[in-house]
């Protein structure tokens, strides 16, 4: 595979995590949520479980700072870097970064750190 569909998937999945986002569901939807609360919507814990790998970033005091988490892999790699706020994707190819919604990441942020300081 070439950087160019490498570019176009992170392109796909960015833009339907930033069209979830403007629609006020950050982690999408789900119609069986129904069944446990009032809201199909999915949350940052929900979309973590998912994840197939976290890298956890920490200070030297071990305060949660950020995560690498790995969402896909086998053609294409993606990770989410809350960090640098973008999805990394690399398939046969150079990692490509595309921007991520800020409230996205800050929400996964969240949610990591009280998984980070419950350990």
């Amino acid at each position: 595979m070439t950087t160019t569909s490498a570019t176009e998937y992170a392109e796909s999945v960015a833009r339907d995590i930033w069209t979830n986002t403007e629609a006020g569901n950050p982690f999408g939807t789900d119609d069986e949520m129904l069944e446990y609360n009032e809201t199909n919507q999915l949350s940052a814990y929900d979309y973590l479980e998912q994840a197939l790998d976290i890298e956890y970033r920490v200070s030297q005091d071990k305060a949660y700072r950020s995560a690498k988490i790995l969402i896909g892999f086998g053609g294409p790699n993606v990770w989410i870097d809350t960090a640098t706020r973008a999805l990394v994707v690399a398939w046969w190819s150079a990692p490509v970064s595309v921007d991520l919604p800020e409230q996205f990441c800050a929400q996964l942020d969240e949610a990591l750190e009280e998984i980070w300081g419950s350990n």
